[in-house]
């Protein structure tokens, strides 16, 4: 699952995940960086390879190393992506030219 913040962000999740090599993910949306991952969330996500998207505001990085934590500790394997150095967020990261939606999926994880 292709973990984001917001609604808008979802439909930049579920337009990578099209345009990508890995249609086999899902979009996940958590509402606002303020929200923490409910245990039916846990749940649904567990044995899952989880990707936070995370943003490079102060909320977003927050948000995303909470809900690391979180799916951490409910034994998710979770690793977070982060945009290239001329975008802020997922959807700029859409916009550049040069980017290339598979390094989202093709990133190290742990």
């Amino acid at each position: 699952m292709l973990v984001v913040e917001g609604l808008v962000a979802w439909l930049e999740a579920a337009e990578a995940i099209t345009i990508s090599d890995f249609r086999r993910w899902i979009p996940f949306a958590a509402l606002s960086a303020v929200v923490r991952l409910e245990s039916r969330e846990l749940e649904l996500l567990a044995g899952r390879d989880v990707i936070i998207a995370r943003d490079l505001g102060e909320a977003g990085a927050e948000a995303a190393l909470n809900w690391e934590e979180s799916l951490q500790e409910a034994g998710v394997q979770v690793s977070i992506w982060e945009p290239p150095p001329a975008a802020k967020d997922l959807g700029e990261a859409l916009r550049l030219p040069s980017f290339n939606p598979n390094s989202i999926f093709n990133h190290p994880r742990p």
